[in-house]
């Protein structure tokens, strides 16, 4: 004869594994995030190179860097 659980020791179970293994879990899809960013970013930055995108991303950075220094000066 097998001994089979209660209701009661079986929630006890489950939320004793869900306490145990949530915060592993959760840590380990935050570095599958990271991860699928920095791929993401890295394949962003070769695939605009190869088109001559990069250079165009760097012209829109100096126009805000210039547009922001403009703002500043005005008086408010």
């Amino acid at each position: 004869m097998s001994k089979t659980m209660t209701k009661y020791q079986l929630d006890h179970f489950k939320d004793k594994v869900d306490r145990q293994f949530n915060p592993m879990i959760k840590d380990q899809e935050l570095l599958v995030k990271q991860f699928k960013t920095e791929a993401t970013d890295k394949a962003v930055e070769k695939l605009s190179k190869k088109i001559g995108a990069d250079v165009i991303i760097k012209k829109f950075a100096e126009a805000e860097k210039k547009l922001e220094e403009a703002l500043s000066l005005i008086p408010i």
